[in-house]
């Protein structure tokens, strides 16, 4: 809605495009940040799975 305005030559701040958009019922889309879970290239060690074929027949076993 800014980028719109400013092309027509309307002077907005930032307080009257959200005004303007609460008046008109328009939810703005909100930009997620890119989490990084895994960082898989290093130069570590990579230790093998030794519980892969373990099936534990109780509590506090692994």
């Amino acid at each position: 809605m800014g980028a719109a305005l400013r092309q027509q030559g309307v002077v907005v701040n930032h307080k009257k495009i959200r005004r303007l958009m609460v008046e008109h019922y328009l939810v703005p889309r909100m930009r997620r940040r890119f989490v990084a879970s895994t960082d898989s290239n290093h130069h570590s060690p990579i230790f093998s799975n030794l519980a892969k074929d373990f099936v534990p027949t109780g509590p506090n076993q692994l």
